[in-house]
């Protein structure tokens, strides 16, 4: 089932800075709670305390255009954009084991 986004633009602080609330983000959302189910959690870097695994390629073609419209309407920017990498995450790591990044 395809889900339509809803934009929610907020002013927070005196400077009124713009927020951007989106429910609904990813069209097919379904389709990225399977994959994120199938996908191979690693640790992957030193500073998150689980597991992640890459999201699919794919998933830029859902969300990009998206991005590029709050990018470019709400936040003005002109300039090409484009998104390297996303991941899963899962935190795994036990609260006693958690520790500050020294």
């Amino acid at each position: 089932m395809e889900c339509q986004p809803k934009i929610d633009v907020r002013h927070i602080g005196e400077e009124g800075h713009a927020v951007v609330v989106v429910d609904n983000f990813a069209r097919y959302p379904e389709r990225w709670r399977a994959d994120a189910l199938q996908a191979d959690y690693q640790p992957l870097g030193d500073y998150y305390p689980g597991r992640r695994a890459h999201v699919h390629q794919a998933y830029f073609a859902d969300v990009g255009p998206l991005l590029g419209t709050i990018f470019r309407n709400v936040f003005g920017c002109q300039e090409k954009m484009s998104v390297d990498r996303a991941l899963y995450s899962v935190v795994s790591t036990p609260p006693e084991r958690l520790s500050l990044v020294t």
